[in-house]
């Protein structure tokens, strides 16, 4: 056997691997350092030692990881994973308290010092051991105040699109935009391979309290990370090897015959290839609907969550006149105990099926809804790609796999991210990346509903997205007050006294839009809040 081949055998089985001072260092589960291994290692330890270089770690990837790894080998150079933060910081900020706390961040999480390699064909973690901050510093004190926001936006805009390197030591990277003597931005980039949503919630806790310990002298009271996301990795692996049939059997039998294609009318021609360029329209749903939502799901034993969803489902059959309905949703992925305080990439992708073949009122689609999705919940720690793998979809690169609509219900809060002298305030990213032709956030606070449709413009025009929008609340409406009205026949407008029904759609092209809605306009033309 090759170094690489002993390398890649030893990571496969869940080894971490390391070099130090010119010598081999590993640590493995029980079981997994069988004596031919031990001995294989042994005998190519210096061939071994240079593949790793010194200070390097090396761990399996998680599935996850290496979807997204496929990705950019596909297409690399894009920036369409990178996820930002952003904040405008008032007041007078102490630079090399911010520095430092960067510096302990990346050397608390490793997946900040993580890049990746190929091993056999195969993505593998490579995590430095040694911390090193990728931290840039930007002046625009000389800019003129009357441009100074306009080339700020500019600034975080190019920061934030820069694509990285996967192979690189890391990915992760920040900068601090000194606008005057008291206003500055802070900017964070991160790769989508070593975080998720919830992760930068995470980056704005952590750094938080590193930068006032910094700041102030104060011990920042961070708890020691049980693990790390390599660990996680590991565990994942082998966790999933020793139950992976009766995972895949769940998902393959609720998703036998469902087709892969939600066909939607748009309105231009798809790309043969898909593309990313997004766009994004909200609606807000005021107190008397967002109450009425909450009552009809109590007296249905339902969720909020389940009884937008089979709305959902229900406006995606109007507008497609497919019966067969499935969109994807995600999930935190956190179920291991010791990962909620880590970065990584840990949310999955369930799939959501609803069939709709023989009309029933939304009340009977609702009550068949809830025990799919709780089942689905259930068995939400199969990795999405494993069932890509079993179900073997037709390749198709102007498409997604499986699905091409999400549905997002955010659950969690943002992170308040406050520094002591400081009023931070969240510069929003100027045009989101559409990963699938259309994805529905909702945001629950107070007594509101926030929607946001984030949509391919490369596929949609904005007035087509805004009246589906003003369809989905004009369905909301009708189902709150009439339950068990059947679902074909629902009014999908409101004029200015009675409810007019649209019927339902049939696939038209990329004209669909236009033609499928042309009786949406008036007052639902455009978004207003209730």
């Amino acid at each position: 056997m090759t170094p690489v081949a002993i390398l890649a055998r030893a990571i496969a089985g869940g080894v971490h691997l390391w070099a130090e001072n010119g010598e081999l260092c590993l640590r493995a589960p029980k079981g997994s350092l069988t004596p031919e291994l031990r001995e294989a290692l042994k005998l190519h330890k210096t061939g071994i030692v240079s593949l790793l270089g010194e200070g390097r770690k090396v761990a399996a990837a998680s599935f996850s990881q290496r979807r997204l790894w496929f990705f950019d080998q596909l297409e690399p150079g894009r920036s369409t994973y990178n996820m930002q933060l952003a904040y405008r910081l008032h007041g007078v900020i102490d630079a090399a308290a911010a520095e430092s706390a960067l510096q302990a961040l990346v050397e608390r999480h490793e997946t900040l010092r993580t890049g990746f390699a190929s091993l056999d064909e195969q993505p593998v973690q490579v995590v430095s051991m040694r911390a090193s901050v990728q931290y840039t510093r930007i002046d625009l004190t000389s800019v003129r105040e009357e441009r100074r926001d306009a080339e700020l936006q500019r600034e975080v805009d190019a920061f934030a699109h820069a694509p990285f390197d996967l192979g690189g030591a890391s990915l992760f990277r920040a900068a601090l935009i000194q606008l005057d003597a008291n206003e500055y931005a802070i900017v964070f980039v991160l790769h989508h391979i070593i975080a998720d949503g919830w992760s930068l919630r995470i980056v704005l806790r952590d750094f938080a309290r590193l930068y006032e310990s910094f700041a102030l002298g104060r011990d920042p009271g961070l708890p020691a990370l049980q693990l790390q996301y390599a660990d996680f990795a590991r565990a994942q692996q082998r966790w999933l090897s020793d139950g992976l049939r009766d995972r895949l059997g769940y998902w393959v039998r609720e998703l036998d015959g469902m087709p892969h294609v939600l066909d939607l009318p748009t309105d231009r021609p798809r790309p043969a290839v898909q593309t990313f360029q997004g766009a994004r329209e909200v609606l807000q749903l005021g107190p008397s609907l967002t109450s009425a939502l909450r009552r009809l799901s109590k007296e249905e034993h339902a969720t909020l969550f389940m009884t937008l969803l089979t709305a959902f489902q229900c406006l995606l059959y109007r507008f497609t006149g497919q019966t067969d309905i499935a969109v994807g949703s995600p999930v935190a992925g956190r179920t291991h105990p010791g990962t909620e305080d880590l970065i990584g990439f840990f949310v999955n992708t369930v799939v959501l099926r609803a069939r709709l073949d023989e009309n029933p009122t939304f009340r009977e689609m609702l009550r068949h809804m809830r025990p799919s999705v709780l089942h689905a919940l259930e068995h939400q720690d199969l990795p999405f790609e494993k069932l890509v793998e079993e179900l073997k979809p037709e390749r198709d690169l102007s498409r997604t796999a499986i699905f091409q609509v999400l549905f997002n219900m955010l659950s969690m809060r943002e992170e308040s991210f406050a520094l002591p002298g400081l009023h931070a305030e969240r510069i929003p990213r100027q045009e989101p990346e559409s990963k699938f032709d259309l994805t529905l956030y909702i945001h629950s606070e107070r007594d509101a509903l926030h929607l946001a449709l984030v949509y391919n413009r490369d596929l949609f025009e904005q007035d087509s997205m805004l009246q589906m929008l003003a369809a989905f609340r004009s369905l909301l409406e009708e189902v709150v007050s009439n339950p068990d009205a059947h679902i074909a026949g629902i009014p999908l407008m409101q004029d200015e006294g009675r409810a007019s029904a649209v019927s339902v759609a049939k696939p038209v092209g990329y004209r669909g839009f236009g033609d499928l809605t042309e009786t949406l306009h008036g007052r639902f033309a455009r978004i207003a809040s209730e």
